[in-house]
């Protein structure tokens, strides 16, 4: 039909080609788009003698914002005509990718786009905004490390800690291997850990850890003894106990005996893991320090969290009198429905003036305090004669706070206790007191505290909770067994041993180069599947046992589910997939047919496409997609194989936002497989600027890849001569045009000093707007800028975070207290801005 829109004068007449999405029955939603659009390039090649500027759209193709949801099928159309455009570049060819949800502007505005003469080869309308591809050099060191599910083993354990204490964000779970007791030591599977104020304080860098050391979380737990030292008589292997040590926030955990008591009976796991902290602390405070009494007046600060809680509860079971502050009008009214008779707000300093008139003047005669700076001030004012004044909390004690001697006149006494230092250095008196509580809860003088559970691996969801002090009583994190997301560290294995992994395409040789590096790196069983028999595939040399050869066809999805479902069955469930699966048919689109790029297509897409939903459900440590440089760089004469891996780029883009393991590795060519077996395919390459790669070169690439938090990477490995073609320009640092407008997120001095006020100021306040709605949670609508601090609710614990976040995004220093002040938000923003703009002009 193009044929007939040639002028009879011979003029030359533009046509733009456009993808939308319908189907032509050319087999199957993985294949059909693309052999569409190969049909039309197809098409326009049959004219040479008209001038064509092709533009090929789609829509969902590229993921390029947060919230894109990328279509595989359709990321294959721009592997296609990446090569149609190095092949002919008198088409003038343009990728243009519009939103899901591409709107009557999107079409104005993609109107416009295509009329002009000088486009970019690939652009992405989103919003406002116009968006350009560039590739950029990954340094690997500078990534994070990959995630994996575990599920804590004889051998293997996790634990919860930190990069760099200061934001409750970088917590996370690294692997820790399993140990043995000492003679006088117990293993504990840990089942349920509390979470206490030590452990926030830590996470925002405002207790000191060991040096060299990250920091661990946890101080007490229960769960059972998988372990025991021949000198430990009082607990049994397969006992359920609880324990106060150091790092309970872990798979298992290696404890002194003397720190470990049965469980009583009659007590839930996550009942008993209230216990220890709270009531020690509260004990220790309250009975042995403060020698409370039937009678005693006793002030208890923020009474409704763990500690607070038990000592309520310890002072009146005594029948003392209980003073008790809490910072809001639920928590208090929750201690007035407990028998407190005289509940007061901490965020307030009249307490103080209540509980002199309350007492005639005389005060109360035990503190437990956890306040600090003028509330702390407050509390010592209110202490009677013969007082004692004992100090749980840490901030003043770390702040260095100065007392004034004259409030201890009169015999009143100042008590500080640090429970962990307690345990730490006195671990047989701290085993005596907890062997205390533990009685008291077993005949039923103390009972279990209110708590809220959150599994182990949502930490962060716990402490951010924690901070923000919405709760009552404790919160236990439970390790239920469900597997936990754990940071790889560099010497942690990447492959489970022990573990069953699949290879597709397993007959070729990246088949067999993947079968012998995962038996290299302890692979229990490798599964190879390939069309062609056993005796083709040169696997015999392998490990007997070790590797599983399946004549099945990856396209065969009955074939594929049963395998999985027999690996099931026989407890040798897969933990990673590689999909290595391929076939090469290179030519250049003027000679390449419908069949031909269909039988490059299918063993790829279809193949990934069933392994990905075939393990969507299933806990899968990697799901490794091997695709190619053709697919990134358009290699000429590999238009099929590149729009094959394409659909790879764009299926492990899907899986990252369905939030599933993938990785997928853009291949330059490898040595001895592949393109490289033919000598005219490696002059071509050479003459292109790539150098193959040597299959040692690239198992350690591999291994350093999977150990990285990155779903797509591009191996390209050029020749000293690259710079002066087409690929070697295209990977030029200044390769590519900027998009224009996009929104600021994150800035460094320089960035900031090349911006022009305006958006400077409002860079600023939209990074402190967001911080506020992270941290304080609030909707962004409720934080009006003239509101002050104090007003947003902001406490102590919420100003640290925000004073580091702040930091880290804005590179200016603030005060905590001015998050904690009268101060309008809009003046903080103003004072940033000022402070900014000065450093970054020096």
């Amino acid at each position: 039909k193009l044929g007939s829109l040639k002028p009879d004068n011979g003029n030359d007449v533009g046509i733009v080609g456009i993808w939308t999405g319908g189907d032509n029955g050319l087999n199957g939603r993985d294949t059909g788009p693309v052999l569409e659009s190969f049909e039309l390039i197809r098409t326009v090649l049959d004219f040479p003698d008209l001038a064509f500027h092709l533009r090929l759209i789609t829509a969902t193709a590229q993921a390029v914002v947060a919230d894109d949801r990328t279509t595989p099928e359709r990321a294959a159309i721009w592997g296609a005509g990446r090569v149609a455009g190095q092949e002919h570049p008198e088409l003038n060819c343009t990728l243009i990718d519009l939103p899901e949800l591409f709107d009557r502007i999107d079409v104005e505005r993609l109107a416009e786009i295509v009329r002009m003469e000088n486009l970019p080869g690939e652009i992405a309308l989103r919003g406002a905004d116009i968006h350009t591809r560039r590739l950029n050099p990954l340094d690997l060191g500078l990534c994070e490390a990959k995630t994996l599910p575990l599920t804590p083993s004889i051998n293997t354990s996790y634990r919860l800690t930190q990069s760099t204490p200061g934001s409750i964000e970088d917590l996370r779970f690294e692997m820790k291997p399993a140990t043995r007791p000492g003679p006088d030591e117990v293993v504990i599977r840990v089942r349920a850990a509390g979470l206490n104020f030590r452990d926030i304080l830590t996470a925002l860098g405002k207790l000191p850890v060991p040096s060299r050391r990250p920091p661990s979380f946890g101080w007490e737990c229960v769960g059972e003894v998988i372990a025991r030292g021949d000198g430990v008589k009082h607990v049994n292997t397969g006992d359920v106990v609880m324990g106060m040590l150091p790092a309970t926030m872990a798979g298992s955990i290696t404890a002194k005996a003397d720190l470990v008591v049965r469980k009583p009976d009659h007590l839930g796991i996550e009942e008993a893991a209230t216990l220890p902290v709270a009531y020690m602390t509260a004990h220790l405070g309250l009975v042995v320090r403060g020698e409370m009494s039937a009678g005693d007046r006793v002030l208890i600060h923020n009474a409704t969290g763990g500690v607070g809680l038990a000592a309520v509860l310890l002072a009146l079971r005594v029948k003392a009198e209980v003073f008790a502050t809490a910072g809001s009008p639920e928590k208090r009214a929750y201690l007035r429905e407990l028998g407190v008779p005289h509940v007061m707000d901490s965020r307030s300093l009249h307490f103080a003036e209540e509980i002199v008139e309350k007492t005639d003047g005389m005060g109360v005669d035990i503190v437990l305090n956890a306040l600090s700076g003028s509330a702390m001030t407050a509390s010592m004012s209110a202490l009677a004669p013969h007082g004692r004044f004992i100090e749980i909390g840490k901030t003043g004690m770390l702040g260095h706070e100065l007392l004034d001697l004259h409030r201890f006149d009169n015999n009143r006494s100042y008590h500080p206790i640090d429970l962990a230092q307690f345990i730490q250095e006195r671990p047989a008196r701290a085993g005596d007191l907890l062997r205390t509580v533990v009685e008291m809860a077993s005949d039923g003088r103390i009972r279990p505290l209110p708590y809220k559970v959150y599994q182990m691996g949502h930490a962060q969801e716990a402490f951010r909770y924690m901070a923000q002090a919405h709760h009552v009583g404790k919160l236990v994190l439970v390790d239920d067994g469900a597997s936990i997301p754990v940071h790889l560290g560099e010497n942690d294995p990447v492959i489970r041993p022990g573990g069953t992994y699949l290879v597709t395409g397993g007959a070729g040789g990246i088949g067999r180069f993947l079968t012998r590096w995962l038996l290299e790196r302890k692979a229990g069983l490798v599964v190879v599947t390939g069309r062609r028999g056993r005796e083709e595939t040169a696997l015999d040399t392998c490990p007997d046992g070790k590797v599983k050869y399946i004549q099945a066809d990856v396209t065969d999805r009955e074939a594929m589910e049963g395998l999985f479902v027999d690996l099931a069955r026989e407890n040798k469930p897969v933990r990673g997939v590689f999909h290595a699966a391929g076939v090469l048919d290179d030519g250049i689109l003027l000679s390449q047919t419908a069949d031909r790029f269909r039988r490059v297509l299918e063993p790829k897409t279809t193949g990934a496409r069933y392994l990905h939903e075939i393990t969507r459900d299933r806990d899968l440590d990697l799901f490794v997609l091997f695709s190619s440089v053709s697919s990134l760089v358009g290699t000429a004469g590999q238009a099929s194989y590149a729009a094959a891996n394409a659909y790879l780029d764009g299926l492990a883009d899907l899986r990252r936002q369905e939030g599933l393991p993938v990785t997928a590795i853009n291949w330059g060519p490898w040595e001895e497989t592949g393109m490289t077996t033919d000598e005219h395919a490696a002059d071509r390459l050479r003459r292109q600027g790539l150098r193959s790669i040597p299959p040692e070169e690239a198992g350690l690439l591999l291994d350093r890849i999977l150990r990285r938090d990155v779903h797509r990477v591009g191996v390209i490995p050029l020749l000293e001569s690259a710079g002066d073609t087409w690929i070697g320009r295209m990977l030029a640092p200044d390769a590519g045009a900027e998009r224009t407008e996009v929104p600021i997120r994150s800035i460094s001095k320089a960035e900031a000093g090349e911006l022009p006020a305006d958006r400077l100021h409002a860079y600023i306040e939209e990074y402190v707007i967001e911080s506020i709605c992270r941290i304080v949670e609030l909707a962004p609508e409720s934080v009006e800028l003239e509101q002050t601090w104090r007003s947003l609710g902001v406490d102590s614990l919420m100003a640290v975070e925000l004073r580091n976040r702040i930091e880290a995004g804005i590179h200016v220093s603030i005060p905590v207290e001015t998050l904690q002040s009268e101060t309008a938000v809009s003046q903080t923003i103003d004072s940033l801005f000022e402070a900014l703009k000065a450093t970054s002009r020096n």
